[in-house]
C-alpha cells in the first residue's frame, strides 16, 4: 500500500518529467525563433519573376540606413518593368518551408512619415501558394493587414502565421492600400523577409 509520502515522491516525479519535456520544447523554439529558414532583402532588384528572388511591381530602390543591408524597396506610384503589378513586393516562388507544420513569414517594414493613429489598413501582407507544374490558382495560407497606427518611423516586424501540409511553391507579398490620409510622402519602406518553424503554444505542453 503506498504511503502518503511514496505518493508524493510519484506526483513530483511525474511533474518533473513534464517540466523537463516542457522546457526541452521551449528551448527548441526559442531556437526556431531566432533562426530563419531563409531571408530576402526587399532591396535586391529582380527584373523578371522568377525563383528564388524576390520582385518588385512598383516603387523603387532607396539608401536606407535604419534597414539590415543600408538599402530598403520605397512603395511608389511607378511600375518596375512593362507589366502593371499588383502588389509592391512579390515572389520568390520557392519553398522554403521543408517539411509539414507551423510557420512564421516575418516582414519588416516601417513608414517614413507619422501617420495618424487610426485604424486605417495601408498595408497588407500575405503568403501564397502559387501555382505550380499543372495546378490552376493560388490558395491563401496567411495574411496580416498592417494599419495606420501601427506603422512608425521604426522598423517593425510583422508576422504571418501558416501551416505548410507540403509541396508547391510559394509567394510572399506585400501591397500597400491608397486612402484619403497616405500621400506620397508617407513612404512606406520594406526591409526584410524572414521564414521561420514556428511552434504554436498547445504544441508546447
Amino acid at each position: 500500500m503506498l504511503t502518503f509520502q511514496d505518493l508524493l515522491l510519484v506526483i513530483s516525479g511525474a511533474l518533473g518529467t513534464l517540466l523537463l519535456r516542457t522546457g526541452a520544447k521551449i528551448t527548441v523554439k526559442v531556437h526556431a525563433d531566432t533562426r530563419p529558414l531563409a531571408e530576402y532583402h526587399c532591396s535586391d532588384e529582380n527584373a523578371r519573376p522568377g525563383p528564388g528572388r524576390l520582385s518588385q511591381g512598383c516603387g523603387m530602390k532607396v539608401s536606407d540606413r535604419k534597414a539590415s543591408n543600408g538599402y530598403a524597396w520605397a512603395h511608389g506610384s511607378n511600375q518596375v518593368g512593362s507589366s502593371p503589378r499588383e502588389h509592391t513586393i512579390y515572389g520568390p516562388y520557392t519553398n522554403d518551408f521543408g517539411k509539414p507544420g507551423y510557420y512564421k513569414v516575418t516582414f519588416r517594414v516601417r513608414c517614413c512619415e507619422d501617420l495618424p493613429i487610426s485604424n486605417e489598413p495601408i498595408v497588407v501582407l500575405d503568403v501564397v501558394r502559387a501555382p505550380f507544374s499543372d495546378e490552376v490558382g493560388m490558395a491563401l495560407m496567411g495574411q496580416r493587414v498592417i494599419r495606420a497606427r501601427e506603422l512608425t518611423k521604426v522598423y517593425k516586424r510583422f508576422n504571418v502565421y501558416c501551416h505548410y501540409t507540403g509541396g508547391g511553391i510559394y509567394e510572399y507579398r506585400c501591397s500597400v492600400i491608397a486612402t484619403d490620409h497616405f500621400k506620397t510622402t508617407n513612404t512606406v519602406l520594406f526591409d526584410t523577409i524572414k521564414i521561420y518553424r514556428h511552434f504554436p503554444l498547445w504544441d508546447v505542453f
